[in-house]
């Protein structure tokens, strides 16, 4: 029986990054560019996580570009990477930050939550303008408290 898209992508993942005993991860990059170029956009993000996990950046772009899918939850998902793992690299923290500023705007009211508490966490002082803005703006009661407590934690009123 095959596997699903998703489990298929986790469980490819996985080997194409794997934990060695000795010597670390062990990446195999025939079957890592097959999965990042998945027809399936839910394989490409589980791949995109996973290599993540392993700090392998290659998952990055995935997560930026998802951001722009028509589904809401490709877009919540790539939200939540590019949340997670901005930090870890400094020279994709701009992409990183502008891709999630741009997600304060989306209709997805969790999209714009998890964008903006992922922007607050990396504590940025260039954006607390739009973070301010961004609060002042949604129209989600749940996520403007979400979004007023974040900003009382950065000493933003």
């Amino acid at each position: 029986m095959p596997l699903q898209p998703a489990t298929r992508a986790r469980f490819d993942a996985r080997i194409v990054v794997r934990e060695e005993s000795e010597g670390g991860p062990v990446r195999d990059a025939e079957l890592r560019g097959t999965l990042l170029a998945d027809p399936q956009p839910f394989v490409r993000l589980m791949a995109s996580e996973t290599l993540l996990d392993f700090d392998d950046d290659a998952g990055f772009d995935i997560a930026v570009s998802q951001l722009k899918a028509q589904r809401l939850n490709l877009r919540l998902w790539s939200s939540r990477l590019l949340s997670k793992y901005a930090a870890k690299w400094p020279d994709r923290r701009p992409v990183a930050l502008r891709v999630l500023t741009q997600a304060l705007k989306d209709e997805g009211k969790d999209v714009r939550a998890v964008a903006f508490v992922g922007l607050a966490g990396l504590g940025e002082p260039s954006v607390i303008p739009q973070l301010k803005q961004a609060a002042g703006a949604e129209p989600d009661a749940g996520v403007r408290l979400v979004m007023t407590e974040q900003l009382k934690q950065l000493g933003v009123q």
